[in-house]
């Protein structure tokens, strides 16, 4: 399985995209978020990936998430946290 690696969400930067941030299945999951992806950047100590949503607004993924990835959807896992963060482009029907 495949880490993280910021190359992989350049098809996204720019673009109007769906976040998911989810836990365990059995566990109750917070509504898809609407967003634009500004940017992508590593951390100060080059152990997360920062993905921007404007110029200060960012979520952190650790890079050693196991990631699953198409041309439509990009999906990380954490197993430390147990969570999974997904981002999708947006439904534009």
């Amino acid at each position: 399985m495949e880490t993280v690696h910021r190359e992989d969400l350049e098809p996204f930067v720019s673009t109007f995209i769906q976040v998911g941030i989810f836990g365990r299945d059995d566990e109750d999951h917070p509504p898809w978020l609407d967003k634009k992806l500004v940017k992508t950047s590593l951390c100060p100590d080059q152990t997360h990936l920062r993905i921007y949503f404007d110029l200060q607004t960012f979520v952190a993924i650790p890079l050693t998430s196991e990631v699953e990835r198409d041309a439509d959807q990009w999906c990380a896992y954490d197993q430390e946290s147990g969570l999974r963060y997904v981002i999708k482009r947006r439904n534009t029907e």
